[in-house]
């Protein structure tokens, strides 16, 4: 079928004939494309892992991280990882639902569920596995990673650096102990190691990190987008509550997370830039210096260190852009332009300068621009993560992607389930299209 057009001409057959408006919808139709029958299914993050890019959705799906531009190569490009054994209940195998990776390591989990006494899936297990293997062509050898009896793992994330050196995987996992989530670094087949230091935003609310080549560190965020470049972090607000999701609309930009520090009460303003919380008081030259001091005193001000939302742009609060493109779920970053999965599908928006479309600076324009390919007209439905090979490269240079899923209703959804899952843009193809394995038998899958 070709995804759009059924309920484009549904919808517009009336406006064509009466209006002048039908050369913009033959033009829309001619940028549809027939829906590839082999695609899979799923709305993962895709990670990567050495050579490989990985895509867990229940399965682990893998293949080359060599660009097509060099291969050629479009769709039917994944296979099919081997998973470690689990237990079986009812004849069901454990699944796999997060893949991520250090330097050296490969990091899954499978969790195996049941049917509860209401009648609903529930997990029964959640095991984390690992491995170094680096040829999944003969098959993987993994090792389960030992937790405390106290700690339960929810979510595996990762800073997805581009160069395997820089790359650190992350564990959110519950203290039934001490009833609260904690966040820990992975560290092979050891022990994972608890992690409290927040100077880069981490907090028991995180849920995401990235790698900032700008400063060679990485960031921690609650939110579920996030991404970099050479010079800004990107993300938006969207997180989810007791199973509802929130979308931010707003591109927020930063350059650093900090602190910054307010008067509580002052009435010099000569201390711009505190260097703790504390007591302050001027010295021989009448410049505030902190001092041991810990009670309030004639001549002395004290300054309170507060948390400012997200990260810090120059030690202020974040900038934020308002681009248009309605609820924001995921973002990734090319040399010119970010990457959109919103609720509406996939759209883009250039990195310009406030009031320009055309000069780079790094800052999101103010409205969303359409693609030149089919790529905001064939993915329609909530983009759950979207993922560049090369974040350096221009939009449409290099190879791309977006994971789509219909979020709510089935039933209330003008798109089919065939419709959604793994969509991936070749250059020398110049379209998105689905993306999926070369199994025909279940296609894609």
């Amino acid at each position: 079928m070709y995804k759009g057009i059924k309920t484009l001409l549904t919808l517009s057959a009336a406006a064509v004939l009466f209006s002048a408006c039908h050369d913009n919808l033959f033009e829309s139709i001619n940028n549809e494309v027939k829906l590839e029958s082999n695609g899979i299914n799923g709305a993962a993050a895709i990670s990567r892992y050495a050579d490989y890019l990985l895509f867990p959705t229940g399965q682990l799906y893998y293949k080359t991280n060599e660009s097509s531009n060099t291969t050629g190569l479009y769709n039917r490009q994944w296979n099919k990882a081997q998973l470690p054994a689990t237990e079986k209940v009812d004849y069901i195998a454990g699944q796999c639902y997060y893949a991520v990776s250090d330097s050296t390591n490969l990091y899954i989990t499978m969790h195996t569920w049941y049917e509860n006494s209401s009648g609903y899936n529930s997990i029964k297990n959640r095991q984390i596995f690992t491995t170094t293997d680096t040829d999944f062509s003969d098959g993987i050898e993994w090792t389960e990673i030992t937790l405390d009896d106290t700690i339960t793992p929810i979510k595996l994330f990762m800073n997805n650096a581009v160069d395997a050196a820089n790359r650190i995987a992350y564990l959110r996992a519950y203290d039934s102990e001490n009833s609260t989530y904690k966040i820990y670094k992975l560290n092979g087949s050891s022990a994972p190691e608890e992690l409290t230091d927040e100077s880069t935003g981490l907090s028991t609310d995180t849920v995401t990190a990235v790698y900032f080549p700008k400063d060679g560190k990485t960031y921690f965020s609650k939110y579920y987008s996030l991404t970099a470049n050479d010079e800004y972090m990107y993300y938006t607000t969207t997180y989810s509550s007791s199973g509802a999701m929130t979308t931010g609309s707003s591109i927020f930009r930063a350059n650093g997370y900090g602190t910054y520090y307010t008067y509580s009460s002052a009435s010099d303003s000569s201390v711009t830039d505190p260097s703790a919380e504390g007591w302050y008081e001027k010295d021989s030259d009448d410049n505030y210096v902190l001092t041991s001091d810990t009670e309030k005193a004639s001549g002395k001000t004290y300054y309170t260190r507060s948390s400012a939302e997200g990260f810090l742009l120059d030690s202020e609060a974040a900038s934020s852009t308002s681009c248009n493109a309605g609820g924001i779920i995921s973002i990734a970053v090319t040399s010119n332009y970010l990457l959109l999965g919103t609720t509406s599908g996939l759209s883009r928006v250039v990195l310009s300068s406030t009031g320009s479309s055309t000069s780079l600076d790094n800052i999101p324009y103010t409205s969303s621009t359409s693609f030149s390919n089919n790529g905001d007209s064939i993915i329609t439905e909530y983009g759950m993560s979207v993922f560049t090979r090369d974040p350096s490269a221009a939009e449409g240079d290099d190879d791309e992607y977006v994971a789509s899923v219909i979020y709510g209703s089935i039933s209330g959804s003008s798109d089919n389930w065939e419709d959604t899952g793994l969509y991936a843009y070749y250059k020398n193809r110049g379209t998105w299209n689905r993306d999926g394995t070369s199994d025909n038998s279940s296609n894609g899958n």
